[in-house]
């Protein structure tokens, strides 16, 4: 709006100059008829000099008149030049104005065949979704033809079980079976009940788009009479200004919509994908339970294992394999100095980490009672899986790295199952280490030499958020959290509700164990198009490390080993537990309360306030800091990192253009100066002050020594 009122004055000025200069002119010319009327009077004088020569007197007086009137003409002529030149001034400036109101009038056009290109790219994407529904139809008349084969199924089952009286039991569990796929697949329909109503939403949002297309294209049309001469430029401008603002602000909002077209689009191919997947499943169900209905029918029943659970207790898991460690213990009981030898072994590697990246990700690990989990985020290929590797080695731990599927969906995943069909409970890794990192659980059939309880493990959950954390983890999560109220030294009957159980087994006592303070858990987490992220569950209860790229990686050194040197011993739990701080107050504990408060009270002009888990943990987080009592320099550093790894993740999503947002953003900032943390206010500002998706997005700061 002032840039229009600014440019109307000026073209108001302009006019007013141009009339001034026509009346100026039109005196000019009137003043040089006059000239030349004087000058045909001096001829005539002139012809009556030589005719009377007697009036020389006369004669030279008006000569003398002649001279005084041309040296006025040219005084004359002289100012009509400069007028001239002042009007040509004028007149470059009017066409600098044309020429730029005919540059924004291209600049509409060019807007004008992005939104047909964008068209263009929804009716594809119609097309492609007409076609998934087609697919789907498909698919959802072959699972109608299963549910009829496991019918029939059920009806040999139900014949089987009358002819063989001996195998009623394992009859009864194939039903069990049966029906449960048959659940499944009910399940499965309700699930393209509501892909068939998303794509209905997605038709209705097509249909909005376009008709905001037949705005679009009047609007580009009132642009294209914008294109008048010069006589109409100050009506041009002004109209060409406000069409343009609505063209800009109709071209957001259209690609806005086609971005979530796009994203909708995305979620249809997953979903058509994983039913895919899931009638491939239910499709080698039934041909396993005919191999079964066949096998029945020739054998009266295999008698059950002498023991369901062998596979879980005979079974030693390789990550707890003594030969991988020395067999002595950790030679260093300073944590200071162990960090300092972990990072003088990366670095002669060729893995430089930044100082404090190594100390947060220690640090994190210690707190695990209020924040049972740390998470590594960032883009990928970005060594998130080769810390915490490269750290369990160097520091003297066992470690077992987790790959995590999309289809991960309960605690089955992480624990195993029973299978009621080899009537045998099917473990993993790692609920084998688990049992014999538990100190207190005895359990009969377990090798009580393959207890490494005295010991620690670090488990990593790899690309965790492949599949729904809150699925397969949420329940886990709890418990490890409930620890905090227990305690390891508490009775066993204390301990009974953090305790995690197994699948119950028939005629079998159920298992269970305790997950103590030897077990740190961490989990890497790619951010793209493929992956899920993190409730405010998770988040509250982690702490989350975001990766740049490493400050350097040196190739082509040639002085550096490019392998890791073994453990230089086993950490013991013991010294691990010595290490880990509760909540300790000092100097910098009404600083760092000051600074928490002033963050919350930002976030709540935003409704996304924390509660006392968050408060207890950045405490928890600065006491545990290595060398946290030398000085108020760590002070800084430790709440810095609490500030990208608990506060930050918050912001995710708030509109940066919005006064409210703008407003918690300067707040959050003063208190990050106040931390002297150049290098993450840096990083900050670029997030907060984005123009390229319009949102606040967080992805770390890459420090640099």
């Amino acid at each position: 709006d002032n840039e229009n009122q600014g440019l109307r004055k000026e073209v108001g000025e302009l006019e007013n100059r141009r009339h001034e200069l026509l009346i100026t002119h039109e005196k000019l010319e009137r003043e040089i008829g006059n000239l030349d009327s004087k000058r045909a009077e001096a001829d005539t004088i002139e012809r009556r000099l030589l005719e009377m020569k007697t009036k020389i007197e006369e004669a030279q007086k008006a000569v003398i008149g002649l001279s005084e009137a041309q040296a006025k003409m040219q005084a004359l002529i002289a100012e009509k030049v400069s007028l001239e030149q002042v009007i040509d001034g004028h007149r470059s400036i009017a066409e600098g104005a044309r020429k730029a109101a005919e540059q924004e009038v291209e600049g509409a056009e060019k807007k004008r065949r992005v939104a047909e290109e964008l068209k263009r790219e929804l009716e594809s994407a119609q097309k492609e979704r007409f076609e998934l529904s087609l697919a789907l139809d498909g698919l959802r008349h072959k699972r109608s033809e299963i549910e009829t084969e496991i019918n029939r199924l059920i009806e040999e089952s139900t014949t089987l079980k009358q002819e063989k009286q001996n195998a009623t039991e394992d009859s009864q569990r194939e039903i069990e079976e049966a029906r449960r796929a048959r659940a499944e697949t009910v399940s499965e329909k309700a699930n393209l009940a509501s892909l068939i109503r998303e794509k209905q939403n997605l038709e209705l949002a097509i249909g909005e788009l376009i008709a905001n297309k037949t705005s679009l294209k009047k609007e580009v049309h009132l642009l294209e009479e914008a294109k008048a001469g010069f006589d109409t430029l100050k009506n041009a401008v002004k109209k060409s200004k406000d069409e343009l603002e609505k063209a800009a602000e109709a071209a957001r909002a259209f690609r806005g919509e086609a971005v979530q077209a796009e994203k909708d689009l995305y979620e249809t191919l997953k979903n058509e994908k994983r039913a895919r997947e899931e009638t491939e499943e239910l499709r080698a169900k039934k041909a396993y339970l005919e191999q079964e209905v066949e096998r029945m029918k020739g054998d009266r029943g295999v008698p059950p294992l002498e023991d369901p659970f062998s596979d879980l207790l005979k079974e030693p898991p390789k990550c707890l394999d003594r030969k991988q460690l020395p067999d002595k213990k950790f030679p260093y009981t300073d944590e200071v100095e162990a960090l300092e030898e972990a990072r003088s072994s990366l670095d002669n590697a060729g893995y430089h980490f930044h100082k404090r990246v190594l100390k947060a990700f220690h640090t994190s690990l210690k707190c695990q009672d209020i924040n049972p989990l740390t998470v590594l985020a960032g883009v990928s290929g970005t060594c998130k899986t080769l810390l915490p590797a490269a750290y369990a080695q160097l520091m003297g731990m066992h470690r077992l790295i987790i790959a995590v599927q999309p289809r991960w969906d309960s605690p089955q995943d992480m624990f195993g199952f029973y299978n009621y069909l080899e009537k045998r409970y099917k473990a993993t890794e790692l609920a084998r280490a688990l049992v014999r990192m538990d100190p207190f659980t005895k359990l009969e059939g377990l090798d009580e030499k393959q207890r490494c309880s005295e010991r620690m493990l670090l488990v990593l959950l790899d690309e965790m958020n492949l599949a729904r954390t809150e699925y397969y983890f949420s329940e886990f999560l709890s418990k490890l959290e409930l620890r905090r109220l227990v305690g390891s030294s508490a009775s066993a009957e204390s301990r009974q509700d953090a305790r995690i159980y197994l699948d119950n087994v028939p005629g079998r006592n159920a298992i269970s164990f305790w997950v103590d303070r030897n077990i740190l858990f961490a989990g890497t987490m790619n951010e793209d198009e493929s992956t899920q992220t993190l409730s405010d569950k998770v988040i509250d209860r982690a702490n989350v490390l975001r990766f740049g790229r490493p400050a350097r990686l040196n190739a082509d050194d040639q002085n550096h080993d490019p392998l890791l040197p073994p453990a230089p011993g086993y950490l013991t739990a013991a010294i691990w537990k010595r290490w880990c701080r509760e909540i300790i107050t000092g100097n910098w504990t009404q600083k760092a309360l000051g600074w928490i408060n002033s963050l919350n009270d930002a976030l709540v002009k935003i409704g996304r306030p924390f509660g006392h888990r968050v408060e207890k943990s950045i405490l928890a987080y600065i006491s545990n800091y290595p060398g946290i009592e030398d000085g108020e320099n760590l002070l800084r550093e430790a709440f810095s990192d609490q500030i990208e790894q608990k506060i930050l993740p918050k912001l995710r999503g708030l509109d940066n253009l919005e006064s409210a947002s703008k407003t918690v953003f300067e707040e959050i900032a003063n208190v990050i100066e106040e931390t002297e943390d150049d290098a993450l206010l840096k990083a900050f500002h670029s997030a907060s002050e984005s123009s390229a998706t319009g949102m606040f997005m967080w992805y770390g700061v890459t420090r640099e020594e």
